[in-house]
């Protein structure tokens, strides 16, 4: 992670990530939580450390903390938290912010609408197309995936789709993409890496804004797993006595356009006391249904962004 946030972004294309740590100003904290914790935060993660009045001040402590998601996502995310549990003691934030133009553009003369066959219903909607430029293609799983280059970097979009030819109903991307365990969720994104390009003849994507706040991660995360962060027996003594995870929050931003895409993501973690050819067939790669899409390092594989279009308004 040290390295990763030492990376050299062009102006371009660039991945912000921003950390920082929020403590109750008056609080004892362990005898050596500078070298244990905060030390060891800053030096691997850039960590920012700051004192707020949780219990004296809510509102002002909630204030400063929603500034600095919105200064370290450009103003993508405002507002991270609302309210604070009175036994607040400790605030762990992560904001993400990424910026990245298209290898290859979509002409704006060449956004027009059309219907977008979502979840809710049939809603038209601006597509952008392209014609006859060349991308890493696959088609697997009952899927077609297509991995769009970012402008000077090693960042991509991949995106997937139901194959229709071997779906007559339409498909279900989600059901598709569930029915892989996660070996093959991985196999699928890699193998995106390790094609040689084809010619598309046809790619149409919406241009869509979404965004996304998780409020039951805490759950999401017991059920991955992670329970003791929760409870009373977590042992976080190198920072301070009976301190356990209350809440983790996570709020995701994502504008694409003809240019190319803007997304951020702020996760706040509140702690507590206590994927030969004789006759050319034509590629086409049309997102005019829900799909799946994942902004993603070949680089190092890492996934920064990941999400699915279900409807569009």
């Amino acid at each position: 992670m040290q390295e990763y946030l030492a990376t050299n972004w062009s102006d371009e294309t660039f991945v912000l990530t921003a950390n920082s740590i929020w403590m109750q100003q008056g609080r004892d904290w362990a005898e050596n939580i500078e070298t244990d914790f905060l030390s060891p935060a800053e030096e691997f993660f850039k960590s920012e450390l700051y004192e707020a009045d949780f219990q004296g001040n809510p509102a002002d402590a909630i204030a400063k903390i929603n500034g600095w998601a919105d200064e370290n996502t450009n103003g993508m995310i405002p507002q991270v938290i609302s309210e604070l549990p009175p036994e607040t003691a400790m605030i762990l934030t992560n904001a993400v912010y990424f910026e990245g133009k298209w290898e290859i553009p979509f002409e704006e003369e060449s956004t027009y609408e059309e219907t977008f066959h979502g979840n809710s219903g049939d809603k038209s909607v601006d597509m952008m197309h392209q014609y006859g430029e060349y991308y890493a293609y696959i088609e697997s799983d009952g899927m077609k995936g297509i991995a769009i280059p970012y402008k000077d970097s090693p960042l991509v979009m991949k995106l997937f789709i139901p194959d229709i030819s071997k779906n007559p109903d339409g498909g279900d991307i989600e059901a598709l993409f569930a029915a892989l365990d996660a070996a093959e969720k991985e196999a699928l994104l890699d193998s995106l890496d390790d094609v040689d390009e084809k010619e598309i003849d046809r790619l149409v994507i919406p241009k869509f804004t979404m965004e996304r706040e998780i409020k039951g991660l805490t759950e999401i995360l017991q059920a991955m797993g992670m329970k003791e962060a929760f409870e009373g027996t977590a042992d976080f003594d190198r920072i301070a006595e009976d301190l356990y995870v209350t809440q983790v929050l996570h709020k995701a931003k994502i504008e694409v356009d003809e240019q190319g895409t803007k997304a951020a993501a702020v996760t706040v973690a509140e702690a507590a006391g206590c994927a030969m050819v004789e006759e050319k067939i034509p590629v086409v790669f049309e997102a005019d249904r829900p799909f799946i899409y994942v902004i993603q390092d070949t680089r190092t594989g890492m996934i920064l962004f990941m999400g699915r279009v279900s409807s569009l308004e």
